[in-house]
């Protein structure tokens, strides 16, 4: 079975063109994501190593390519503030949970702010003339 570093396309040295969409996206440094690797073994400790390793194999750098180094810290943060379900170990998030975790959540259409349509204009003399319209056909 191949790791999923392999199974990602590369840019071809040929063509000097980009074959993947990650490659035109700003990634973090070797100093970043060390960083990211020691704090996240600060805060997990033997359960990140032996999930992840000591050090990052590219996969995680990959998938986080895009975020900013603030994201990235608030990701961090809610690493620091989440609770496991009662009764549950609190494991590391995968990559996909915590870049999740970085990005800002996505408030559904159903709980946001309700934003009433303007009142149309009204005929003042065609609602009067409707009034009596119906006062005359209810006697």
């Amino acid at each position: 079975m191949q790791h999923v570093n392999q199974l990602i396309t590369q840019p071809s040295e040929k063509s000097g063109q980009q074959t993947n969409a990650h490659d035109s996206v700003r990634q973090l440094t070797d100093n970043q994501m060390r960083q990211v690797w020691e704090r996240m073994a600060r805060m997990y400790g033997h359960r990140w190593t032996s999930n992840y390793g000591i050090e990052d194999d590219g996969t995680w750098r990959k998938g986080l390519a895009g975020l900013s180094p603030e994201q990235i810290g608030a990701g961090l943060v809610k690493c620091l503030v989440r609770k496991p379900a009662s009764g549950e170990e609190d494991w590391p998030p995968t990559l996909n949970e915590f870049r999740a975790m970085c990005l800002p959540e996505r408030v559904p259409a159903i709980h946001r702010d309700y934003i009433s349509l303007p009142k149309p204009p009204q005929d003042k003399d065609a609602v009067d003339k409707c009034l009596s319209a119906m006062h005359e056909a209810l006697r």
